[in-house]
């Protein structure tokens, strides 16, 4: 069943998929950024309730043009920026650990890429 479908609280319609400008997905990206910690500590789908879109609307004035249910979808299928990859995630440190000890062995890796003595 449609996730979008399942929502009592915002009439839903099954909206289109909204096409954001630079702008309005910096807000959204703040907004996500906001609610995330309380999305994962309290594990509650703040984004089907109607008052929270209201608040966000009067906050982020830039997204008051679009529906509850249009700025709902847009966040769900937000992709994460790369910066946000390698900061929030163990990507990042991964890298520069393999990067650490990549430079402590560097004459290791360059004789198995064929530049060694």
């Amino acid at each position: 069943m449609n996730e979008d479908n399942d929502d009592k609280n915002i009439p839903n319609d099954n909206p289109e998929l909204i096409t954001l400008d630079k702008e309005e997905k910096k807000a959204l990206r703040e907004v996500q950024s906001k609610f995330l910690e309380k999305e994962q500590k309290e594990k509650s789908e703040w984004y089907n309730d109607p008052g929270e879109w209201a608040k966000i609307k009067t906050d982020y004035p830039l997204l008051a043009k679009y529906t509850d249910a249009e700025l709902r979808r847009a966040y769900l299928n937000l992709n994460p920026t790369i910066l946000d990859v390698f900061v929030k995630t163990p990507i990042g440190p991964m890298i520069l650990v393999n990067l650490g000890f990549m430079i402590k062995d560097k004459e290791f890796y360059l004789d198995i890429l064929g530049f060694g003595s």
